[in-house]
């Protein structure tokens, strides 16, 4: 996944995105990762954010993917975090899939190196399938 920006769509939430693994992820270069109707969940998302803590994604600005419902428990599990107030709101306009992206709060977590990233989960719509979007954003510094 050595591209600047990667949006893989599925027509539906029953057809997920599995050709896209949290491997190849880690090992992307890809300043831009857009994922629709991923089976990911939190295990796959812990190993994905402990590996930028690390040092993998070094040229990440921006993470989205379509997850059921993450236990946030379970997702932080060995991750150090600060949990950010909703009235904290920062916008990030994603120019790569032409999105403006609002961060109400979220988890705030920083690596070695004073990077700064925001992780949020949230659902825009009421449906049964319960998709939720779960994005992370890797601030200038």
């Amino acid at each position: 996944l050595n591209v600047n920006c990667l949006w893989a769509s599925s027509k539906n939430w029953w057809h997920p995105i599995d050709w896209v693994t949290v491997e190849h992820i880690l090992a992307s270069n890809c300043v831009t990762l857009w994922i629709e109707a991923s089976s990911f969940d939190e295990g796959d998302l812990n190993r994905f954010i402990k590996g930028w803590l690390n040092g993998n994604n070094p040229t990440m600005e921006f993470f989205h993917v379509i997850v059921k419902q993450l236990d946030p428990d379970l997702l932080f599990d060995g991750i150090r975090y600060e949990e950010k107030d909703n009235s904290l709101i920062r916008n990030y306009d994603c120019k790569a899939v032409g999105v403006q992206y609002e961060f109400k709060g979220g988890f705030e977590i920083r690596r070695s190196d004073g990077r700064v990233a925001t992780l949020q989960q949230e659902t825009h719509l009421q449906n049964p399938c319960q998709i939720y979007h779960f994005a992370m954003i890797v601030w200038p510094l």
